[in-house]
């Protein structure tokens, strides 16, 4: 009945052990350091030590964001070896920074070698960890434990972040009573983006305050006084690159010295050089605009009792920069009558005030006539006054010696005498005789209207023929 019955065969089902164990190592180029925007690559060996061959290992790799992948490679080492026999042998699929290899073959004693091509990104700061891993698929026996074997590698940053500022001025020179503007630039001049936050701290010089709060997208300002420029951001500046800049709205007040000289320092950013370093501070001398007011006075013509007259005060801008709002002030002295004032001037008692006006620009000047008629109070005087530029714009006025003018004029007036003589010393009658007037001016002016002589002939005396200029009532 043999082989036919069943009794004649008999049946076992032995189980059959994968017995495998992987090896994997990875390395990076550069080894151990990195710079912001060099090349980052990744070598990574996945070996089947055996003793079994084994098929669906699983090999993958997330390489980190900071890393831009730009193409990877997979090669199969020795006979029946493949990266992915769903790829049918031609290398490795994957999408974006991820490596995945899912159904790998590796015949005992073979190998696979992954290369990795990468850019750090400009961004990239503190370490760079990356790690591979291997699994064999299920079932599989490992001689050494545990079966998922992983290798990583980490790269430091091996540069430097250097914050550097820059100050300018708009405009290049200030004016006094002006308004201008500082601008700070900050730039990471260094091998590697900032980390951390950034400050920027800058004390105005004296005289030049802030009119509104400074700004700069990304930076916090709200620390800043009038006096001094505070701001902080978090932002991360890449090698090479520049925060926002920093704007502060300034106005100039007159007493501000010239030039204006002060210092922006920055700090932070991971630069630990600030701020000692010469690259952590920025130093701008502004040169301050201010006009000079340059004051004379003249008098037209003479004092002369009685005779009106006129004073003429000029003010001239001498300077580099147009006037602000002031005044001219001017005492005209006692005895002498103030008349009809120009527009722009007005009097107190004997002091008169006018405006001097905001604009005058470089060489140019503005004059007032002041109309006056000495009394005879001051006949025969000195009188000296003084006009005086206030206020301007000029930080020397009044006290400078430009600032004011000064005219000393004496009053004059005439004097007339009268003298009378007769011819023949002894009157007859009957006989003609003559009277003579003599009209002398003993003063310190000519005489200024018409002079009329009366004289009243006493009775008895018939006149004659007058001379020219006389008439009889």
């Amino acid at each position: 009945s043999c082989p036919a019955a069943g009794h004649c065969t008999s049946t076992v089902n032995t189980p059959v052990t994968t017995m495998a164990d992987l090896a994997v190592t990875k390395i990076a180029s550069p080894a151990s350091s990195y710079l912001p925007g060099q090349s980052l690559n990744y070598t990574i060996t996945v070996t089947n030590t055996g003793p079994s061959d084994v098929t669906g290992v699983s090999v993958s790799d997330t390489v980190p964001a900071t890393v831009t992948v730009s193409g990877w490679t997979c090669t199969a080492n020795g006979t029946g070896a493949d990266c992915d026999t769903t790829a049918a042998g031609t290398g490795a699929s994957g999408t974006g920074n991820t490596i995945a290899l899912p159904n790998v073959s590796l015949p005992n004693g073979t190998s696979l070698t992954i290369v990795v091509n990468g850019t750090v990104q400009l961004s990239a700061t503190g370490s760079i960890t990356n790690s591979v891993t291997a699994t064999p698929p299920a079932g599989t026996t490992c001689t050494t434990t545990p079966c998922t074997k992983t290798a990583s590698v980490t790269n430091t940053n091996g540069g430097t972040a250097q914050v550097s500022i820059a100050k300018s001025a708009t405009p290049s020179a200030f004016a006094v009573g002006q308004t201008g503007n500082y601008s700070l630039l900050v730039s990471n001049t260094g091998t590697t983006s900032t980390s951390g936050s950034i400050t920027v701290t800058d004390p105005l010089p004296a005289g030049i305050t802030t009119t509104a709060t400074p700004s700069g997208a990304g930076w916090d300002c709200s620390a800043s006084t009038a006096t001094q420029i505070s701001c902080t951001t978090s932002a991360v500046l890449l090698p090479g690159g520049n925060a926002p800049v920093i704007n502060a709205p300034v106005t100039i007040a007159v007493s501000t010295a010239s030039p204006a000289t002060n210092t922006a320092t920055v700090s932070g950013g991971g630069d630990t050089s600030c701020p000692a370093a010469a690259h952590c501070a920025s130093t701008i001398a502004t040169p301050v605009n201010a006009p000079l007011i340059n004051v004379t006075k003249t008098l037209q013509g003479s004092l002369i009792v009685g005779v009106p007259t006129n004073y003429v005060i000029m003010a001239t801008n001498n300077g580099q920069a147009a006037t602000l709002a002031g005044t001219i002030t001017d005492t005209i002295p006692t005895g002498l009558t103030i008349g009809t004032l120009p527009s722009g001037c007005s009097a107190t008692g004997q002091q008169v005030t006018c405006t001097l006006p905001a604009g005058i620009a470089t060489g140019g000047s503005v004059s007032y006539t002041i109309p006056v008629t000495p009394q005879s109070s001051v006949n025969g005087s000195n009188v000296s006054n003084t006009a005086i530029a206030n206020n301007g714009g000029d930080p020397t006025c009044p006290g400078a010696g430009h600032c004011d003018g000064t005219t000393t004029n004496t009053v004059t007036a005439p004097q007339l005498k009268l003298t009378k003589s007769a011819t023949p010393t002894t009157f007859v009658v009957n006989q003609p005789a003559t009277y003579t007037l003599t009209l002398t001016n003993t003063g310190t002016a000519a005489t200024t209207a018409t002079t009329t002589i009366t004289d009243t002939v006493p009775g008895g005396l018939t006149l004659g023929t007058l001379p020219g200029g006389c008439i009889a009532a």
